[in-house]
Protein backbone atom coordinates (compact mmCIF):
# COMPACT_ATOMS: atom_id res chain seq x y z
CA UNK A 1 0.00 0.00 0.00
CA UNK A 2 1.67 3.24 -1.19
CA UNK A 3 0.19 6.13 0.74
CA UNK A 4 2.78 8.83 0.12
CA UNK A 5 4.01 10.09 -3.23
CA UNK A 6 7.03 7.98 -4.08
CA UNK A 7 10.08 9.95 -5.16
CA UNK A 8 13.70 9.07 -5.68
CA UNK A 9 15.68 9.41 -2.45
CA UNK A 10 17.68 12.59 -2.34
CA UNK A 11 19.24 11.43 0.89
CA UNK A 12 21.34 8.29 0.89
CA UNK A 13 19.76 6.56 3.85
CA UNK A 14 22.22 3.66 4.00
CA UNK A 15 25.14 6.08 3.86
CA UNK A 16 23.47 8.27 6.49
CA UNK A 17 22.92 5.26 8.72
CA UNK A 18 26.60 4.37 8.54
CA UNK A 19 27.51 7.95 9.39
CA UNK A 20 25.14 7.78 12.35
CA UNK A 21 26.96 4.71 13.65
CA UNK A 22 30.28 6.55 13.36
CA UNK A 23 28.92 9.48 15.37
CA UNK A 24 27.33 7.13 17.91
CA UNK A 25 30.75 5.60 18.62
CA UNK A 26 32.08 9.10 19.32
CA UNK A 27 29.11 10.21 21.40
CA UNK A 28 29.19 7.10 23.61
CA UNK A 29 32.90 6.28 23.91
CA UNK A 30 34.39 3.56 26.04
CA UNK A 31 35.85 4.77 29.32
CA UNK A 32 39.65 4.65 29.30
CA UNK A 33 41.92 2.98 31.86
CA UNK A 34 41.81 6.04 34.13
CA UNK A 35 38.31 4.95 35.19
CA UNK A 36 37.81 2.13 37.70
CA UNK A 37 36.94 -1.21 36.05
CA UNK A 38 33.45 -1.14 37.57
CA UNK A 39 32.71 2.16 35.83
CA UNK A 40 34.15 0.91 32.56
CA UNK A 41 31.73 -2.03 32.82
CA UNK A 42 28.84 0.44 33.16
CA UNK A 43 29.69 2.12 29.85
CA UNK A 44 30.17 -1.26 28.22
CA UNK A 45 26.59 -2.12 29.21
CA UNK A 46 25.33 1.19 27.80
CA UNK A 47 27.04 0.53 24.49
CA UNK A 48 25.89 -3.11 24.43
CA UNK A 49 22.27 -2.21 23.76
CA UNK A 50 22.66 1.16 22.06
CA UNK A 51 25.41 0.49 19.53
CA UNK A 52 23.99 -2.87 18.45
CA UNK A 53 24.12 -2.84 14.65
CA UNK A 54 20.81 -4.71 14.41
CA UNK A 55 19.05 -1.55 15.61
CA UNK A 56 17.02 0.11 12.87
CA UNK A 57 17.88 3.68 13.95
CA UNK A 58 14.46 4.81 12.73
CA UNK A 59 14.20 7.69 15.20
CA UNK A 60 17.63 9.13 14.37
CA UNK A 61 16.93 8.80 10.64
CA UNK A 62 13.64 10.66 11.10
CA UNK A 63 15.57 13.47 12.78
CA UNK A 64 18.11 13.60 9.94
CA UNK A 65 15.34 13.68 7.32
CA UNK A 66 13.51 16.41 9.23
CA UNK A 67 16.78 18.35 9.58
CA UNK A 68 17.05 18.50 5.79
CA UNK A 69 13.87 20.59 5.70
CA UNK A 70 15.14 23.12 8.20
CA UNK A 71 18.74 23.39 6.97
CA UNK A 72 20.26 22.13 10.22
CA UNK A 73 24.01 21.49 10.06
CA UNK A 74 25.27 17.91 10.05
CA UNK A 75 26.98 18.27 13.43
CA UNK A 76 23.81 19.49 15.13
CA UNK A 77 21.47 17.08 13.33
CA UNK A 78 23.65 14.10 14.29
CA UNK A 79 23.66 15.18 17.92
CA UNK A 80 19.90 15.67 17.96
CA UNK A 81 19.40 12.34 16.19
CA UNK A 82 21.29 10.41 18.86
CA UNK A 83 19.42 12.03 21.74
CA UNK A 84 16.28 10.12 20.80
CA UNK A 85 18.19 6.86 20.30
CA UNK A 86 19.89 7.16 23.69
CA UNK A 87 16.54 7.68 25.40
CA UNK A 88 14.96 4.88 23.36
CA UNK A 89 17.75 2.44 24.24
CA UNK A 90 17.50 3.52 27.87
CA UNK A 91 13.81 2.64 27.84
CA UNK A 92 14.48 -0.76 26.22
CA UNK A 93 16.90 -1.69 29.00
CA UNK A 94 14.30 -0.78 31.62
CA UNK A 95 11.48 -2.46 29.68
CA UNK A 96 13.30 -5.80 29.70
CA UNK A 97 13.91 -5.95 33.46
CA UNK A 98 12.37 -8.74 35.54
CA UNK A 99 10.04 -6.26 37.23
CA UNK A 100 8.77 -5.03 33.84
CA UNK A 101 8.47 -7.43 30.90
CA UNK A 102 11.03 -9.95 32.19
CA UNK A 103 12.41 -10.31 28.65
CA UNK A 104 15.42 -12.40 27.68
CA UNK A 105 16.26 -11.14 24.18
CA UNK A 106 16.68 -7.65 22.73
CA UNK A 107 17.93 -6.75 19.26
CA UNK A 108 19.01 -10.34 18.73
CA UNK A 109 21.16 -10.52 21.86
CA UNK A 110 20.68 -11.36 25.53
CA UNK A 111 18.85 -8.60 27.37
CA UNK A 112 21.20 -6.13 29.07
CA UNK A 113 20.24 -7.16 32.60
CA UNK A 114 20.99 -10.81 31.83
CA UNK A 115 24.34 -9.92 30.26
CA UNK A 116 25.54 -7.48 32.93
CA UNK A 117 23.22 -7.91 35.90
CA UNK A 118 20.20 -5.91 36.98
CA UNK A 119 22.07 -3.27 38.96
CA UNK A 120 24.42 -2.45 36.08
CA UNK A 121 21.54 -2.43 33.58
CA UNK A 122 19.57 0.10 35.64
CA UNK A 123 22.62 2.35 35.92
CA UNK A 124 23.30 1.97 32.18
CA UNK A 125 19.78 3.20 31.51
CA UNK A 126 20.50 6.29 33.62
CA UNK A 127 23.85 6.72 31.87
CA UNK A 128 22.13 6.87 28.48
CA UNK A 129 19.62 9.49 29.60
CA UNK A 130 22.45 11.60 31.01
CA UNK A 131 24.40 11.33 27.75
CA UNK A 132 21.32 12.39 25.78
CA UNK A 133 21.23 15.61 27.78
CA UNK A 134 24.99 16.05 27.34
CA UNK A 135 24.64 15.91 23.56
CA UNK A 136 22.46 19.00 23.72
CA UNK A 137 24.38 20.88 26.42
CA UNK A 138 27.77 20.34 24.71
CA UNK A 139 26.52 21.44 21.28
CA UNK A 140 27.33 24.73 19.53
CA UNK A 141 23.72 25.87 19.79
CA UNK A 142 22.78 29.02 21.68
CA UNK A 143 21.85 28.70 25.33
CA UNK A 144 18.28 29.62 24.43
CA UNK A 145 18.10 26.78 21.88
CA UNK A 146 19.60 24.33 24.37
CA UNK A 147 16.98 25.17 27.00
CA UNK A 148 14.12 24.74 24.53
CA UNK A 149 15.51 21.45 23.25
CA UNK A 150 15.94 20.17 26.80
CA UNK A 151 12.27 21.00 27.39
CA UNK A 152 11.37 18.92 24.34
CA UNK A 153 13.43 16.01 25.65
CA UNK A 154 11.78 16.24 29.07
CA UNK A 155 8.32 16.30 27.50
CA UNK A 156 9.07 13.23 25.38
CA UNK A 157 10.49 11.37 28.38
CA UNK A 158 7.43 12.21 30.44
CA UNK A 159 5.23 10.78 27.69
CA UNK A 160 7.28 7.61 27.48
CA UNK A 161 7.17 7.10 31.26
CA UNK A 162 3.43 7.81 31.40
CA UNK A 163 2.77 5.24 28.69
CA UNK A 164 4.85 2.69 30.56
CA UNK A 165 2.87 3.28 33.74
CA UNK A 166 -0.41 2.76 31.89
CA UNK A 167 1.03 -0.47 30.50
CA UNK A 168 2.16 -1.73 33.91
CA UNK A 169 -0.59 -0.49 36.20
CA UNK A 170 -3.60 0.24 34.05
CA UNK A 171 -6.65 -1.96 34.43
CA UNK A 172 -8.73 -0.64 31.53
CA UNK A 173 -8.02 -2.62 28.34
CA UNK A 174 -10.40 -0.65 26.14
CA UNK A 175 -9.30 0.43 22.66
CA UNK A 176 -9.08 4.12 23.60
CA UNK A 177 -6.80 3.40 26.54
CA UNK A 178 -4.48 1.14 24.52
CA UNK A 179 -4.26 3.77 21.75
CA UNK A 180 -3.44 6.39 24.37
CA UNK A 181 -0.78 4.11 25.84
CA UNK A 182 0.86 3.63 22.43
CA UNK A 183 0.68 7.37 21.69
CA UNK A 184 2.57 8.09 24.90
CA UNK A 185 4.92 5.12 25.16
CA UNK A 186 6.00 5.10 21.50
CA UNK A 187 4.58 8.19 19.80
CA UNK A 188 5.99 10.82 22.16
CA UNK A 189 9.63 10.00 21.41
CA UNK A 190 8.99 9.67 17.66
CA UNK A 191 7.31 13.09 17.73
CA UNK A 192 10.37 14.43 19.54
CA UNK A 193 12.66 12.98 16.85
CA UNK A 194 10.63 14.72 14.15
CA UNK A 195 10.20 18.03 15.96
CA UNK A 196 13.66 18.87 17.32
CA UNK A 197 15.13 20.21 14.04
CA UNK A 198 12.14 22.56 13.71
CA UNK A 199 12.56 23.64 17.34
CA UNK A 200 16.24 24.43 16.73
CA UNK A 201 15.36 26.41 13.59
CA UNK A 202 12.50 28.29 15.27
CA UNK A 203 14.63 29.33 18.21
CA UNK A 204 17.44 30.39 15.89
CA UNK A 205 14.96 32.66 14.12
CA UNK A 206 13.80 34.07 17.44
CA UNK A 207 17.40 34.83 18.40
CA UNK A 208 18.06 36.58 15.08
CA UNK A 209 14.86 38.57 15.35
CA UNK A 210 15.75 39.77 18.81
CA UNK A 211 19.45 40.54 18.37
CA UNK A 212 20.36 40.84 14.68
CA UNK A 213 17.59 41.71 12.25
CA UNK A 214 13.82 41.74 12.21
CA UNK A 215 12.42 38.74 10.39
CA UNK A 216 8.92 38.37 9.12
CA UNK A 217 6.72 36.89 11.80
CA UNK A 218 5.42 34.49 9.14
CA UNK A 219 8.70 32.52 9.37
CA UNK A 220 8.05 31.67 13.00
CA UNK A 221 4.33 31.16 12.41
CA UNK A 222 5.11 28.59 9.70
CA UNK A 223 7.45 26.66 11.97
CA UNK A 224 5.01 26.81 14.88
CA UNK A 225 2.38 25.31 12.59
CA UNK A 226 4.89 22.74 11.34
CA UNK A 227 5.58 21.71 14.93
CA UNK A 228 1.91 20.94 15.45
CA UNK A 229 1.81 18.87 12.26
CA UNK A 230 5.02 17.02 13.13
CA UNK A 231 3.60 16.25 16.58
CA UNK A 232 0.55 14.67 14.94
CA UNK A 233 2.70 12.74 12.47
CA UNK A 234 4.85 11.42 15.33
CA UNK A 235 1.89 10.30 17.43
CA UNK A 236 0.20 8.64 14.45
CA UNK A 237 3.42 6.94 13.44
CA UNK A 238 3.94 5.75 17.00
CA UNK A 239 0.51 4.13 17.07
CA UNK A 240 0.97 2.61 13.61
CA UNK A 241 4.43 1.30 14.47
CA UNK A 242 3.25 -0.15 17.78
CA UNK A 243 0.22 -1.73 16.12
CA UNK A 244 2.59 -3.48 13.72
CA UNK A 245 4.68 -4.55 16.71
CA UNK A 246 1.56 -5.97 18.38
CA UNK A 247 0.86 -8.01 15.25
CA UNK A 248 4.45 -9.28 15.23
CA UNK A 249 4.13 -10.22 18.88
CA UNK A 250 1.08 -12.30 18.01
CA UNK A 251 2.27 -13.91 14.79
CA UNK A 252 6.07 -14.06 14.74
CA UNK A 253 8.67 -16.17 16.48
CA UNK A 254 11.36 -14.76 18.74
CA UNK A 255 14.18 -15.70 16.36
CA UNK A 256 12.51 -13.76 13.53
CA UNK A 257 12.19 -10.41 15.30
CA UNK A 258 15.15 -10.54 17.69
CA UNK A 259 13.17 -10.09 20.91
CA UNK A 260 10.75 -11.91 23.17
CA UNK A 261 7.16 -12.46 22.06
CA UNK A 262 3.99 -12.65 24.15
CA UNK A 263 5.51 -10.37 26.82
CA UNK A 264 3.41 -7.24 26.23
CA UNK A 265 0.67 -7.37 28.81
CA UNK A 266 -1.70 -5.18 26.85
CA UNK A 267 -1.89 -4.52 23.13
CA UNK A 268 -4.23 -3.68 20.27
CA UNK A 269 -4.78 -7.29 19.23
CA UNK A 270 -6.13 -8.23 22.66
CA UNK A 271 -8.07 -4.95 22.94
CA UNK A 272 -9.87 -5.87 19.71
CA UNK A 273 -10.48 -9.49 20.82
CA UNK A 274 -7.96 -10.86 18.33
CA UNK A 275 -9.49 -9.15 15.28
CA UNK A 276 -6.33 -8.41 13.28
CA UNK A 277 -8.36 -6.93 10.43
CA UNK A 278 -9.46 -4.10 12.72
CA UNK A 279 -5.86 -3.53 13.82
CA UNK A 280 -4.87 -3.08 10.18
CA UNK A 281 -7.77 -0.70 9.64
CA UNK A 282 -6.42 1.46 12.46
CA UNK A 283 -2.97 1.33 10.86
CA UNK A 284 -4.39 2.40 7.48
CA UNK A 285 -6.21 5.36 9.07
CA UNK A 286 -3.04 6.46 10.84
CA UNK A 287 -1.08 6.18 7.58
CA UNK A 288 -3.60 8.42 5.80
CA UNK A 289 -3.46 10.91 8.66
CA UNK A 290 0.35 11.01 8.38
CA UNK A 291 0.03 11.69 4.67
CA UNK A 292 -2.46 14.52 5.21
CA UNK A 293 -0.39 16.24 7.89
CA UNK A 294 2.81 16.02 5.86
CA UNK A 295 1.03 17.96 3.11
CA UNK A 296 0.36 20.80 5.55
CA UNK A 297 4.04 21.44 6.28
CA UNK A 298 5.42 24.78 5.12
CA UNK A 299 8.45 23.06 3.57
CA UNK A 300 8.54 20.18 1.12
CA UNK A 301 9.35 17.01 3.12
CA UNK A 302 10.89 15.01 0.26
CA UNK A 303 13.36 12.89 2.24
CA UNK A 304 11.03 12.60 5.21
CA UNK A 305 8.09 11.52 3.03
CA UNK A 306 10.23 8.88 1.32
CA UNK A 307 11.44 7.41 4.59
CA UNK A 308 7.99 7.46 6.17
CA UNK A 309 6.62 5.75 3.09
CA UNK A 310 9.09 2.90 3.53
CA UNK A 311 8.19 2.54 7.23
CA UNK A 312 4.47 2.50 6.43
CA UNK A 313 4.83 0.03 3.56
CA UNK A 314 6.87 -2.33 5.73
CA UNK A 315 4.33 -2.13 8.55
CA UNK A 316 1.32 -2.69 6.31
CA UNK A 317 2.80 -5.88 4.87
CA UNK A 318 2.28 -7.72 8.16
Amino acid sequence: MILLNKTKYRMNFEGTKEKLWEHGERYLPRFDDSWPPEVRKLREASRYTTLNRSAGLKRPLLTIASSQMYEISEDISMRLAWTSEFVHSSSLIMDDLECMDDATLRRGKRACHLQYGTHTAVLASHDLRTEAERLISDSRLSNYQKVELQKELIRASEGLLSGQMIDLRGKDDSLDVILRMHALKTGALIAYALRVPAVAKRDDLKWHQRYILPLKSKDQENIDRDLMMLEKVGIDLGILYQAADDLKDTNCQMKDIGKDVFVDRRNLVTALQGDERKVKEIMAKKALSIHENLRKLSRKPTDLADFLNDIIESAMKL
